[in-house]
């Protein structure tokens, strides 16, 4: 396997996903939500404190290239809510 084709153990909203190193943010968000309610969701990448490290907005970001790694965590936010 090549570095972008691997896959690693990402955590979306508190569960375990296996996800390719090399993805997209929308990519991200369907691990755990269904396609029709993906758009409805930013993505932020936190620490294992819950600390925001990082906002992708689904209006912008979606489709851009992002680099995950084991035990990152992730959350989803929905669309016009506050970011901490």
């Amino acid at each position: 396997m090549t570095a972008q084709t691997e896959a690693v153990t990402i955590i979306v909203d508190g569960r375990e996903h296996e996800s390719p190193r090399r993805t997209t943010p929308l990519a991200v968000k369907l691990l755990a939500v269904p396609p029709e309610q993906a758009g409805s969701f930013d993505l932020q990448q936190i620490t294992k404190e819950g600390k925001v490290v990082k906002t992708y907005r689904a209006s912008t970001d979606d489709n851009k290239e992002i680099e995950v790694h084991d035990d990152e965590r992730f959350q989803l936010l929905p669309n016009g809510a506050p970011f901490s």
